[in-house]
């Protein structure tokens, strides 16, 4: 338990510091080397013992690395110089993580479970005997029922992160977040997720867009430029023409579209395009917002 909260604790602090970089640049070469000591020395240690680890902690010594190498990847060039990620350590550990969680699935919990599918998939290390050995097990005694909304999300967007083939486990998904007050209780990043995850998996389940659909459209006044952009994608990408939700959207973005950047006003313009949905307001006023606000 020690070496998960030390690394729990590592990584909580080296994220926080990367997110500002002005902090992250002023720091010495020699802390940033102890620091890597640190973790380093960590996971070679939770690579030894991480059979003796309690389910609970070994998934906060999975979240410690992952957490730490992913605010490393987003770092500057210059900040980067200054802090190597010292990979061959870091991938040992997580070799050793998902064999072991491959042999003890059956102790994680509904949210280790989805996380470990989040987690392997956003860093995209794809452990085959791993991540069928969790769609076994959320589907064992229909353990899926039991997950929250916001597990069902992370296992959606996992294993489709994963690019892991999973039809049993997604319709069993489907079923358990389709129903109209398990949506409610989604925040809008998770509606648009959760239609995400499906879409690009190429998982047809109509009745799940339904609901994200029915959801969503009256709610949109949540949703930031990128969830509505991500939104329209998703259901272009699923094939799912949902008419009352495109047409809520083409009314929300038309009078939002300065909150829009150009990749967000360029994929709700393919969304509506891909499903010949062509509602000529929102066209109007992408054209203008380029042509008068944003001169090439």
């Amino acid at each position: 338990r020690v070496i998960a909260s030390i690394a729990h604790g590592a990584a909580s602090v080296r994220v926080a510091m990367l997110a500002d970089e002005g902090v992250a640049m002023r720091l010495s070469k020699e802390t940033n080397v102890a620091l890597n000591d640190l973790i380093d020395m960590l996971a070679h240690t939770g690579c030894a013992r991480v059979a003796e680890m309690s389910a609970q902690e070994v998934s906060m010594l999975l979240w410690a690395f992952v957490n730490w190498f992913g605010a490393a990847r987003g770092q500057s060039s210059v900040v980067a110089s200054q802090t190597p990620m010292r990979t061959t350590s870091y991938y040992a550990l997580l070799r050793a993580i998902a064999t072991d969680g491959e042999r003890r699935v059956q102790e994680f919990a509904p949210q280790a479970l989805a996380y470990f599918a989040w987690a392997y998939g956003t860093i995209h290390f794809v452990s085959l005997p791993l991540f069928d050995a969790i769609a076994c097990e959320c589907l064992r005694n229909k353990r899926i029922d039991s997950f929250c909304v916001q597990s069902l999300t992370r296992l959606a967007w996992g294993f489709s992160r994963a690019g892991h083939s999973a039809p049993a486990l997604f319709d069993a998904i489907g079923v358990a977040a389709r129903p109209a007050y398990v949506l409610q209780q989604c925040r809008p990043q998770e509606l648009v997720t959760i239609a995400t995850a499906f879409a690009d998996a190429g998982h047809s389940d109509p009745a799940l867009f339904d609901g994200i659909a029915a959801e969503a459209q009256g709610r949109l006044h949540e949703f930031n430029a990128l969830d509505v952009s991500s939104l329209s994608r998703a259901f272009a990408r699923a094939r799912h023409p949902s008419l009352a939700l495109f047409d809520a959207i083409s009314d929300v973005a038309k009078d939002r579209l300065y909150e829009f950047d150009g990749t967000d006003i360029a994929r709700t313009a393919r969304a509506f395009a891909m499903v010949g949905h062509h509602s000529r307001p929102l066209l109007d006023a992408i054209a203008k917002e380029v042509l008068d606000e944003r001169p090439l």
